[in-house]
């Protein structure tokens, strides 16, 4: 009876044990998979020092897109200057075009940041930067 006993102890206690493990490993996978803020994704997807320092232009980039006063042409023009920039600089490190797509997800989840970002890429100014002029400023 006492072997028993025992043998239904030890088999509860790993079962226990084995469970917590399981939820653990799914919880911190999940985590993973879905970053919750664009700093989040960047930290695990930058490879490099300078791979962050471009993801971080970027964000910093479509960060403004979300104050955009569409009505003042100038500010218009830099914002699109600014973005053709950080997402040049960024792919000279190695950065695809999914990640900085990725990126702009995270950036642009909420419906009225969606509409702000089809807006903007629909009737961004079309302008044709020199790359040969562009200093991507990167450590």
């Amino acid at each position: 009876m006492k072997i028993l006993k025992s043998t239904i102890v030890i088999i509860t206690t790993g079962l226990l044990i084995a469970g917590c493990q399981h939820l653990s490993t799914r919880t911190l996978n999940f985590t993973e998979q879905n970053p919750s803020t664009p700093l989040n994704w960047i930290s695990q997807n930058a490879g490099s020092a300078q791979q962050k320092q471009a993801l971080l232009q970027v964000n910093r980039a479509q960060q403004r897109i979300k104050q955009l006063d569409f009505s003042n042409n100038t500010q218009w023009f830099e914002i699109t200057k600014e973005n053709q920039v950080a997402n040049h600089c960024a792919m000279t490190t190695g950065i695809t075009l999914d990640q900085i797509n990725a990126l702009t997800a995270l950036n642009f989840q909420r419906q009225q940041d969606m509409q702000i970002l089809a807006r903007y890429s629909q009737d961004s100014p079309r302008i044709k930067l020199d790359i040969n002029s562009i200093n991507c400023h990167l450590s």
